[in-house]
């Protein structure tokens, strides 16, 4: 006769079986109330009785929805203390049955206060320190799990906080267990998750996938002369021509050729963007109604942009302007065929703090976060004020190529 084998996380004595006909029962009546638990991996937290019911009544023709609480990102301690604590509060277990479990916890995390484990428990500090000194040396074990968890790439990380995730059944607990698999730390909200948090998980999952396929297409491409290669980021930084400026100093031919706007709306810039690309666009508040002429005239469609705080950290630097003094310059984003937008962990923030520098120059994070959004793949700088690594530019003040 092959054993039985006791669930992981199953800690507390099983339930008299009379006990659990009752539940049986009432489960039947009146369908699972309290949510199951389950951890990232679908083991089973909490809840082992009420399984065992509702596989029964599956079995016996009675079907009933299954709620089901995730509890995401705990470590091996974390999960079983938990376990304890639930079980703690709802369970009716003798004095000594509540000692062991007091017991249990102290050797696996000695080094934690009689405080700390007494408020993760429910229980009394003195309740714990008496069952501390009972166990003696006892009570110096390793502690299970671990503070570190070694990602694909070899590096070692902190644990993420712990979630908590709601759904109706098992089909969105997949769903979810299906996303956390895809999408990076940080895009699905530090709260409770419901079954609607499913839904915009498998969608961000298929963005994800499909985001990832389009851009490892993108980057195949190897970079060629400018003229015969196609790229799959354009970034541009127009030679604005302005009307009179008060100041004949400040105008932009003392700096560099400029360009009229019927000159800037011929250029090829179509013939050298993919198929599927996106154009990052420096636009002046003045201009920007000619900048979105240029986003419609080399093919492309107006997605959003960011703002270039020129102040910086301390906003002490102001420039000149007719109605207000220019503070920013706006950088447009368009993109054409399917170019999808950049995973969400290399989304930046829409404000670009970076201190004004030479003429007409833009910050150097501006194009680090092009970068960082897009990774390797074929980039061209138009207007580039020299070499850029990883770029081919063009311009006046450019070497043509790579």
């Amino acid at each position: 006769m092959t054993p039985t084998v006791k669930p992981r996380y199953q800690l507390f004595p099983s339930l008299s079986e009379a006990a659990f006909r009752r539940l049986k029962a009432d489960i039947a009546k009146r369908g699972v109330l309290v949510p199951i638990e389950r951890d990232e991996n679908g083991e089973l937290l909490d809840g082992h009785h009420r399984v065992r019911a509702w596989q029964e009544l599956a079995a016996e023709g009675i079907h009933v929805e299954m709620p089901i609480l995730l509890r995401l990102d705990m470590s091996e301690s974390e999960k079983r203390e938990h376990v304890r604590s639930v079980n703690l509060l709802r369970r009716h277990l003798t004095t000594a049955q509540r000692r062991a479990v007091i017991a249990d916890q102290l050797r696996e995390s000695p080094d934690r206060s009689d405080r700390a484990i007494a408020k993760a428990l429910a229980v009394s500090p003195s309740t714990v320190g008496m069952v501390r000194r009972r166990l003696g040396g006892d009570a110096s074990t390793v502690q299970v799990g671990q503070s570190k968890r070694r990602g694909l790439d070899g590096r070692e990380r902190g644990l993420p906080k712990p979630r908590s995730v709601f759904v109706g059944s098992a089909t969105e607990a997949k769903r979810v267990f299906t996303a956390l698999e895809v999408l990076p730390p940080g895009v699905l909200p530090e709260r409770i998750l419901t079954g609607g948090d499913a839904t915009v998980a498998a969608r961000l999952v298929k963005q994800e996938t499909s985001r990832e396929a389009q851009m490892a297409r993108a980057r195949a491409t190897t970079l060629g002369e400018l003229g015969a290669q196609r790229y799959a980021v354009v970034y541009v930084d127009p030679p604005w021509r302005y009307g009179t400026a008060s100041d004949p100093t400040r105008k932009a031919e003392v700096h560099y050729a400029t360009m009229t706007h019927e000159e800037l709306l011929s250029l090829p810039v179509s013939s050298i963007a993919a198929d599927n690309a996106a154009l990052f666009l420096w636009a002046t508040p003045p201009k920007l109604g000619e900048a979105i002429a240029l986003v419609a005239a080399w093919g492309f469609n107006y997605k959003t942009c960011a703002c270039w705080d020129k102040g910086g950290p301390t906003g002490a630097r102001v420039g000149l302007g007719s109605f207000y003094r220019q503070q920013h310059e706006l950088l447009l984003v368009a993109t054409r065929g399917t170019m999808p937008p950049p995973s969400p962990a290399v989304r930046p923030p829409s404000i670009i703090r970076a201190p004004r520098g030479a003429h007409s120059a833009k910050p150097a994070l501006a194009r680090a976060q092009i970068e960082a959004m897009y990774g390797e793949v074929p980039r061209v700088e138009l207007f580039a004020r020299g070499p850029v690594a990883g770029w081919a530019v063009w311009g006046d003040e450019a070497v043509v190529g790579r």
